[in-house]
Order: C-alpha cells, then structure tokens, then sequence
C-alpha cells in the first residue's frame, strides 16, 4: 500500500520532475520496509526547504531507520518536526535518530514525538543525550521508551539546557522509575518552562 506500489512510486516520480518543494512530508501509516523507504528517500532528495517530517506507524526497522535518517542529513533538511512513532527499529535505529538529532540541520527542532520504537535502554539513551543539541524544542513526546537511571540523567541534562520553550512534554511508560522522576522534576524546576 502506499509508497510501495506503483502508485507511490508514479507520485513520487511527479513531484521530484515537476521540481515540487515540499515543507512537510506524512509518510505515516504505510507499513513499509525498505521498498517502500527507497521511495520515501527520493521523495527527500533535494527538500532542504522540508520542515516537518512524520513516519509514523510503519513498522520502520532498524536498517530502514538509518536509511531514513542518513537521507534527511543528505536532504541537508532543517526539520522543526520530527514524528517518528510506533517503528520497530530497536536500539541501533534509535542510535541514528540521535545522530541526526545531533546534527547542526537539525537544531531548530521544535516538535519531536519519538515513541514506541522498542528502542530498549540502548537506543533511548542515545536520543536522550542528543536532545541536548535540541535547544528549541515545545513539544517532546518520549512515551513508551526506557530511559531508567542513565536515561533520565541524559533527558534531565538536556532539559536544563533548552531554551525554556518547552510546552508539552510527554513521557508515559518512560520506565523513568522513581529516581528518574524525581531527576526529571528537578531540572524541570531548575528550568520552568510554560508547560501546559
């Protein structure tokens, strides 16, 4: 379905020989693997105006994610979103969604919803101290991931460091613990952004 017929592939082909430039770009909810990602790839080649990118749902694996992610720093795209949910890309595609969170494009991120990936303790480290290049962020939604103990030093970290933007900021099922409440709450007292 999606991206990966046919179909996606004609529109795909029509928006990069018409020299479209995209802002936004929701290839959520299309269950695709890495046809279907090659499709998405070259929908970015040449978006450097692309400001918002959401993937959400498809099953993304680990392979896919670094693909995905090597293409947007290709793109040279200053995504302000970024809406990467429910993916199975584990520890290691975790790994280069920090990475390219790391990334001078991408340092004006405003909204990122990075959720559900099975990203284990590994991988949501790895996002967790790369949000310290993301100073700007009003909208972090880190839900269903397992910081424990290092994570939530790394998120806490990075809180203090934002520019106290931050808005919304959602972290059920975190696997924080008490500890990591409690480190969380602290560097949000430290920072008092406007949370709503």
């Amino acid at each position: 379905n999606g991206l990966r017929d046919e179909t996606g592939r004609a529109m795909v082909e029509v928006l990069r020989a018409d020299g479209c430039t995209l802002k936004a770009i929701d290839v959520s909810d299309n269950a695709f693997g890495a046809k279907g990602l090659d499709a998405c790839a070259d929908l970015l080649v040449g978006q450097a105006k692309l400001t918002s990118l959401k993937a959400q749902n498809n099953g993304i694996s680990m392979a896919s994610a670094r693909q995905l992610c090597a293409t947007v720093l290709e793109a040279g795209c200053g995504l302000e979103r970024f809406h990467f949910h429910n993916n199975m890309s584990g520890p290691e595609g975790a790994a280069a969604i920090g990475a390219m969170l790391a990334s001078p494009n991408l340092r004006g991120v405003r909204d990122l919803r990075f959720s559900g990936t099975r990203a284990q303790l590994e991988g949501t480290l790895k996002v967790a101290e790369a949000l310290r290049h993301a100073t700007r962020l009003t909208a972090l939604d880190l839900c269903d991931n397992t910081f424990q103990g290092p994570g939530s030093l790394a998120l806490a970290a990075a809180l203090r460091g934002m520019d106290g933007g931050l808005r919304v900021l959602r972290l059920r099922d975190g696997g924080l613990g008490a500890a990591g409440v409690a480190h969380v709450c602290q560097a949000l007292a430290e920072c008092r952004p406007p949370l709503a």
